[in-house]
């Protein structure tokens, strides 16, 4: 189910392309502030998120070299319908390895305080951030260097991002208040999406 942003509340989409094969993925995530966004807020709103990603997981150092960050999309709910801006990246990886292919991912669960699966949420990155085939198991476990290091640029993007008062949350189908994150745990394993590959 497609979720609803709520007015004041932004969902920010980063954006990725393999650059051998073309394929695009996007990791979304949930944010709010006091006081609410307004559209006049989403620039600067998507400058303050980029350079706190870049302190996280989203870091070039942290992307293998064959992967592009392209852009990152902002987008806030008003009495209108939602309205969106983009900020262009295009941040290349510097991490030298072999990407596994574009239908694995690894997972960073979103927990809250509630109780419930409405109350739970995923996101979803390619698998050319940190997971390099060298780097994961044939059981799809991944080295646990680097389950350790996935946690903390994860704990580094949230600290950022709480210190400049942009609150993680969990966005809800059906438009109710959105509920806020209080932590991201990466997974460690990884998971096949449900796409399927090109032949």
């Amino acid at each position: 189910m497609a979720i609803v942003i709520p007015n004041g509340y932004i969902n920010a989409s980063t954006v990725w392309r393999d650059n051998s094969n073309g394929y695009k993925s996007v990791t979304a995530f949930g944010v709010a502030t006091d006081p609410p966004f307004g559209v006049e807020d989403l620039v600067d709103a998507a400058d303050t998120i980029a350079a706190n990603m870049n302190l996280g997981i989203w870091n070039a150092l942290y992307l293998s070299d064959q992967v592009t960050l392209e852009k990152l999309v902002v987008t806030t709910g008003t009495n209108l319908g939602p309205v969106s801006y983009e900020k262009t990246l295009n941040i290349v990886g510097t991490d030298e390895v072999q990407p596994l292919p574009p239908n694995v991912a690894w997972i960073a669960r979103k927990y809250t305080l509630m109780g419930g699966r409405e109350n739970r949420g995923r996101m979803f990155f390619p698998a050319a951030v940190l997971c390099a085939q060298a780097r994961v198991s044939g059981d799809g476990v991944i080295q646990e260097t680097y389950v350790d290091l996935m946690q903390e640029k994860l704990d580094d993007f949230r600290d950022a991002m709480t210190a400049d008062s942009f609150d993680l949350v969990l966005f809800h189908s059906d438009g109710s208040t959105p509920t806020p994150i209080t932590n991201l745990v990466a997974e460690g394993t990884v998971a096949t999406q449900r796409r399927r590959l090109k032949r």
